[in-house]
């Protein structure tokens, strides 16, 4: 609650920065008999200027603290939930999923918090804030502006989602694949060098990489389009403004030096709308982030109707096994086996020795 309002103020000190900047300018152009007259709104422009940079600091030290906090506990929370599965973890899990959820999972949930719950609270709290002023001067306009706001708030960040949601699971899955296959081909890279393949894993794992990039493209290229529909619905806003307030002054309602200042407020409002597409196109990742670490949960505290493991007795007698001119390469003309015939009774043992990196 701290952190949204603290956001609220931030713009808010900025709408109201050039309220004030845009009134100095539009009273000082009808040449005053004396400073004094236009004084307050100098002072004004100062404050809220020293404001908002203070708003601005203060929330981010604050939203940062709070975070890491959070994630301190979550990080807790994860050891707490490993440690009595630590002997036999490695049986439902691999080293790369571990890892990935220790460094990319719960560092990225500090996004959700930081560019997605405080922002996007923030922006509804505004937007409330925005029409319910505007309705003071004229509840018709600002139906009409509440009407035309609400694409930007709620439209475009739900068209936003349908649209790049498939997508950015696919990319959070791909870059966790690829997490995980570079950190097991790390770990094994002795395997990889002996067996001679390590340019098919090199080749393979570039490959997936391609398509990780094919479909990076695509989401920015959707990116970049949204954006500059966004920024066409805040220019048309824009105009809105200046239109109303124009008719206004000619009625005179309103004084022509309050034009310029009902405009500029426009701008800090609708920069505090932008980032609501983004924070909701990355909702599936961090709902991705947040199941695989409820994965992580011992089996018993997910439900008592979860099956056991349970050994079963495979009946084995009189087994024999049987090789019979075997051959076998990972890469054409590098033969690792090569007529190899023997007969594996129960019960024997039998070591094949070859030469230090065959595979």
């Amino acid at each position: 609650i701290i952190v949204i309002l603290l956001g609220g103020l931030t713009v808010c000190s900025a709408a109201f920065l050039m309220y004030t900047s845009g009134y100095l300018i539009s009273k000082a152009a009808t040449r005053p008999e004396n400073v004094l007259m236009i004084y307050v709104p100098v002072v004004a422009v100062r404050t809220f200027g020293i404001l908002r940079a203070a708003a601005r600091y203060v929330e981010r030290l604050t939203g940062h603290h709070i975070i890491l906090k959070i994630l301190s506990d979550m990080r807790v929370r994860l050891y707490g939930m490993l440690e009595p599965q630590a002997l036999r973890l490695r049986s439902r899990f691999r080293t790369g999923d571990m890892l990935g959820i220790l460094a990319d999972d719960i560092e990225h949930l500090q996004d959700m918090y930081l560019k997605t719950v405080f922002p996007g609270v923030s922006a509804l709290l505004l937007y409330t804030v925005f029409i319910a002023v505007l309705g003071c001067f004229s509840w018709p306009f600002a139906g009409l502006i509440a009407i035309y706001a609400a694409v930007l708030v709620f439209l475009v960040p739900l068209v936003s989602l349908l649209v790049t949601r498939a997508r950015n699971i696919t990319l959070k899955r791909g870059r966790s694949r690829l997490y995980r296959r570079l950190t097991d081909a790390v770990m094994g890279a002795s395997d990889w060098i002996f067996s001679g393949r390590q340019n098919d894993f090199i080749r393979a794992y570039e490959e997936a990489e391609e398509q990780m990039l094919r479909i990076e493209n695509k989401r920015q290229r959707f990116t970049r389009w949204r954006d500059f529909f966004v920024q066409c619905l805040a220019a048309g806003l824009v105009l809105l403004m200046l239109s109303w307030t124009g008719g206004q002054s000619a009625e005179g309602a309103l004084p022509h030096t309050f034009i310029a200042a009902f405009v500029l407020v426009v701008f800090p409002l609708t920069e505090a709308f932008f980032p609501l597409s983004d924070a909701a196109g990355a909702i599936p990742e961090y709902e991705d982030s947040l199941h695989r670490m409820d994965g992580l949960q011992p089996e018993q505290e997910k439900g008592n109707d979860v099956p056991r493991e349970s050994a079963e007795a495979v009946g084995v007698h009189d087994v024999t096994l049987r090789f019979e001119n075997v051959s076998f390469s990972y890469e054409h003309g590098q033969p690792v086996l090569k007529g190899v015939s023997f007969t594996l009774k129960q019960g024997e043992k039998i070591a094949l020795l070859g030469r230090s990196g065959a595979g």
